[in-house]
């Protein structure tokens, strides 16, 4: 408490720091995913664990959705395309073009 401030004063938010965070909530979004952790009390599953940071916060969403797009990424095969027409047409070598990443 600074000793310069009366009591009724340090009981008081600073105007930066309540527009900053006392904002009016919003209605929720028909269909929108419900924010919420793990349950670890069904055990550990690192995949499901890792599939859950999507509903977990905001920070934690996007991770979640980075995931997502990386395991699209690592799955997808040239196979996975339409032929074009300038394109490798062997099966055997669509199926085994893959995304590489790292």
């Amino acid at each position: 408490l600074d000793s310069k401030m009366s009591s009724s004063e340090a009981g008081k938010i600073p105007d930066l720091a309540a527009e900053a965070v006392l904002q009016v909530s919003e209605e929720i979004p028909e269909g929108a995913e419900e924010v919420k952790g793990y349950d670890f009390n069904n055990g550990v599953d690192w995949n499901k664990i890792m599939e859950s940071y999507k509903y977990t916060g905001f920070q934690s969403t996007n991770l979640g959705l980075a995931i997502d797009q990386i395991n699209k990424m690592l799955n997808w095969r040239l196979s996975h395309e339409k032929i074009g027409e300038n394109d490798i047409e062997d099966p055997e070598i669509r199926a085994n073009t893959k995304c590489k990443i790292f």
